[in-house]
């Protein structure tokens, strides 16, 4: 782990930063509920509030190329009414960060992911859809997502999950996830500044590694490309729930 006050980064620390830079290219474009694989692995290698003031810098870049790649298939109907509860819970995240225990939040966290997994099971094995556009199912799961990002860069798979309950298909799943991180990963870049998560030698690493997120995204379209939408449902469910199992054991 990099101790705080180090004046650079190892070389192992670049190579890690490197190997994050080529999997947020990856999921943004071909796998997005795979992303909270990265704030975990990330937590464990440095500090826990540099490591999600880092990893958002590379996040945006992914998004930025997500909503190139996928924008015309975005669901705009389904994301305006999702602004009000993420609003909620991006100030939440805001007003805890830095008082909570970094356990407790994984915990947390892993335990509301593989609550909407469950929900998704459940829902799949009924013949009539649930009404997961219901206006209080939407204010949980989109304040919970804005806490979640917040805390942790943790929300992939809760509107992972969200968005496959609604129905959506693989190409508007794509464009509806892009957009949506887009414009929260953006908000949250002036709290982060201020809160001092965004330091001087993980910035200089960036910018000399966030190429490599465009090489990810390319890598990640194709795969999109191949994958079928069955297989893709069923990657996203059994991918989340390994991911939030880590978060409770780890």
């Amino acid at each position: 782990m990099l101790l705080n006050g180090d004046p650079g980064l190892s070389a192992a620390a670049y190579l890690g930063l490197a190997c994050v830079a080529l999997l947020v290219g990856f999921v943004k474009t071909g796998l997005p509920p795979l992303g909270i694989l990265i704030p975990v692995v990330m937590a464990l290698t440095f500090p826990t509030k540099t490591s999600v003031g880092t990893l958002l810098l590379y996040l945006v870049v992914g998004d930025i190329l997500a909503v190139v790649f996928y924008r015309r298939t975005a669901e705009w109907s389904e994301l305006v009414k999702l602004v009000p509860p993420v609003v909620c819970g991006l100030v939440v995240g805001v007003l805890i960060l830095g008082a909570v225990d970094d356990r407790v939040l994984r915990v947390t966290i892993g335990a509301l992911v593989l609550s909407l997994v469950l929900l998704e099971v459940v829902r799949m094995r009924r013949a009539a859809s649930m009404n997961v556009r219901h206006p209080l199912f939407r204010f949980f799961v989109g304040a919970s997502a804005g806490t979640a990002t917040t805390l942790a860069n943790a929300a992939g798979p809760i509107m992972g999950i969200y968005f496959l309950s609604a129905g959506l298909e693989k190409a508007r799943f794509m464009g509806t996830t892009a957009v949506f991180f887009l414009v929260v990963n953006v908000s949250k870049i002036p709290a982060f500044a201020y809160l001092d998560m965004i330091q001087l030698p993980y910035l200089e690493a960036f910018v000399l590694l966030f190429p490599l997120v465009i090489v990810g995204a390319v890598i990640g379209r194709r795969f999109l490309a191949w994958i079928p939408q069955e297989a893709f449902r069923n990657a996203i469910l059994v991918l989340t729930t390994l991911a939030s199992v880590s978060l409770l054991v780890l």
